[in-house]
């Protein structure tokens, strides 16, 4: 059961599934796992599974702020 955000930073406390995001992981040991981002770190992180089968916070790509390429 999710009761707080994964990401350390925060540790929001999770009382809706219409803010943040929810990640289900499948292992190959385990049933599916649920995890949560709040709405504050959403957009900045995303949770991904390491080459040991954990479950860890990284910078998520903003294609957003990314420049654009000059048309000149």
């Amino acid at each position: 059961m999710v009761s707080r955000c994964t990401n350390p930073t925060y540790q929001t406390e999770f009382r809706t599934l219409t803010t943040g995001d929810l990640y289900a992981f499948e292992k190959r040991s385990a049933n599916t796992e649920f995890f949560w981002l709040c709405s504050t770190c959403a957009p900045l992180v995303a949770l991904f599974l390491d080459l040991t089968g954990r479950v860890v916070v990284g910078r998520r790509f903003m294609t957003e702020l990314r420049q654009q390429p000059n048309p000149n």
